[in-house]
């Protein structure tokens, strides 16, 4: 059997074939056919499946190459359940569950283009492994910044969905730069962020729900307990970290009536991509400016208080209620609150009224009313002590 070179740490798969089969001097096709046995294989530079044959070359376990040589770990993030487990069998052994691989593994491809690599961490490999490799970490969707050097990645120019193989390693490539990405801030934390899921235990992913980021609101005092989230003014926080060039770049322009940042803290965010919880976890880990920056307010003028709008109603209840028993009229008592214009406020807001339920409360044990409440009777149940007393109006 054939011996490959070893993989060094973070290199992609892909890149590790590729010096293999510069090693030996073959096509990858031919390698494919004629040593792994697997005519179909193509050299994929995000991910080669399934594992399980291609292990035993590099002296190690199908779960050590998923885990630290392909970008399985971030795309599975927040990926749990049923779901998980089909893509990891898949990646392992192939067979069914290939589909939910393959979507899964969208989150690891998303909004990417080109290879990236970072121009120290080549100097890097040259000077201790006497040539360079492709990095996992800096081939992450939305990632521009090379956590381990606070610098900046560049493009290769070479791209990175395609089944062709490419044997150049990125000490051979042309390369131009990202545009720039403004606040270095966010990107490091993002890029951060990024790494750290890549590195992640062995396991199912998290699930994350709207509560999540709202939990992460209040907790750095970007949200008020209890209060909704102004999608303006979460839209502003994103952009404060990542500019709307940026968020186009990475086909996760912010816009409509309810932009994606705002379905986050509103609904399931069981559809997001890995780049969006990490864009709006980088967002609100962080401290706002001032504090309950996102709390949503009405445009609208504020209401009545309860106490004003019993001040209004109940003076003139009482008066139209002395009318109707000089004039000795029966009423209903929709009818008696239509005439001083109580009803509505009555009917929204009758528990926060005392006054005027008093005044209600009289007018039904009087003859006014159609049916007159007998003495001892209650007229609300909830509020036991607005009984009809044994003496009324009358």
């Amino acid at each position: 059997m054939l011996t490959a070179p070893r993989l060094y740490p973070d290199e992609f798969l892909s890149s590790g074939l590729v010096r293999f089969c510069r090693w030996y001097s073959l096509r990858f096709k031919v390698f494919a056919r004629e040593v792994l046995h697997l005519p179909q294989l193509r050299a994929n530079f995000l991910s080669i499946w399934p594992l399980a044959p291609i292990a035993p070359f590099y002296k190690v376990s199908p779960e050590q190459l998923l885990w630290e040589h392909t970008t399985f770990p971030y795309a599975t993030g927040f990926v749990t359940g049923e779901s998980y487990e089909l893509a990891r069998r898949a990646a392992l052994h192939g067979g069914q569950g290939m589909g939910h691989l393959l979507a899964v593994m969208q989150n690891g491809s998303f909004g990417l283009a080109t290879r990236k690599l970072c121009l120290r961490c080549v100097e890097e490999d040259l000077a201790q492994f006497g040539e360079t490799y492709w990095h996992r970490a800096h081939n992450l969707p939305g990632v521009w910044m090379c956590a381990k050097h606070r610098c900046s990645l560049v493009s290769s120019q070479l791209p990175a969905g395609t089944l062709r193989t490419e044997y150049r390693l990125p000490i051979e490539c042309e390369t131009t730069g990202l545009p720039k990405v403004g606040k270095t801030f966010g990107h490091l934390d993002l890029a951060r962020r990024s790494v750290r899921l890549l590195n992640r235990r062995q396991s199912p992913g998290e699930a994350r729900t709207h509560e999540t980021y709202l939990a992460l609101a209040g907790q750095n005092g970007w949200l008020s307990a209890g209060k909704q989230v102004s999608a303006a003014a979460l839209t502003r926080a994103v952009e404060g970290l990542f500019s709307a060039e940026y968020l186009r770049a990475t086909y996760l322009p912010i816009t409509g009536p309810m932009p994606w940042p705002s379905l986050g803290v509103r609904a399931s965010t069981s559809n997001f991509t890995t780049l969006k919880h990490l864009l709006l976890e980088t967002a609100l880990a962080g401290k706002p400016l001032h504090p309950n920056t996102l709390d949503h307010s009405s445009p609208g003028p504020s209401g009545t208080s309860d106490r004003d709008v019993d001040r209004f109603y109940a003076p003139r209840a009482r008066q139209e209620l002395m009318e109707v028993l000089k004039t000795k009229e029966a009423l209903t008592t929709e009818q008696f609150l239509r005439r001083v214009g109580a009803l509505g406020p009555y009917r929204h807001r009758g528990p926060a009224l005392p006054k005027l339920r008093r005044v209600v409360l009289e007018f039904r044990a009087s003859p006014a009313s159609v049916k007159p409440l007998a003495a001892g009777k209650t007229l609300f149940r909830k509020s036991p002590q607005l009984q009809v007393p044994r003496r009324v109006v009358g």
